[in-house]
């Protein structure tokens, strides 16, 4: 009888926390290819990533030396990079767009914008949250916010 209630135990114990070990197990993979995926976007353009942060789908990073932004988004099974050289620009923000459905608001586009030091050319901008592409908006905005103040340090 002692057995069979172990038994029991310990599949319910398994049964409850498997789920929580996979999606752990399943976001460490996605920050480890979004942190390996900016690394070589890094060193095949010859800089080098410092500094960087991972939230869910999205890492944003620096290279100190070069002054370098550096963005990344996983979409589906793809890894979308990029970089800019914050030398060529004299500031940038956090833009959100939000939109009306009814009573509600809610935001459709998180993106850091930058603002060129030469007006003749676009700015550039790294997208946090595009409600196009389904999911949910959660630490976007306030690791946005953290990163273009570090940004801004090497703007000046």
């Amino acid at each position: 009888m002692n057995t069979g209630n172990t038994v029991v135990s310990v599949l319910s114990v398994i049964a409850l926390i498997s789920p929580f070990v996979y999606a752990y197990i399943k976001n460490k993979r996605i920050q480890n290819e979004l942190i390996n995926n900016l690394k070589k976007h890094a060193i095949d353009n010859g800089f080098s990533l410092d500094r960087w942060e991972v939230d869910n789908t999205l890492i944003l990073g620096i290279d100190e030396g070069n002054h370098i932004a550096f963005w990344g988004l996983k979409q589906g099974n793809e890894v979308k990079t990029s970089h800019v050289k914050l030398r060529d620009f004299s500031s940038c923000n956090v833009i959100r767009d939000n939109s009306k459905t009814g009573e509600e608001l809610s935001t459709s586009l998180l993106e850091i914008c930058f603002y060129p030091r030469d007006k003749k050319l676009d700015t550039q901008s790294f997208i946090l949250f595009d409600e196009r592409d389904g999911g949910r908006i959660s630490g976007e905005l306030m690791l946005g916010n953290k990163w273009i103040n570090i940004y801004k340090e090497f703007i000046k």
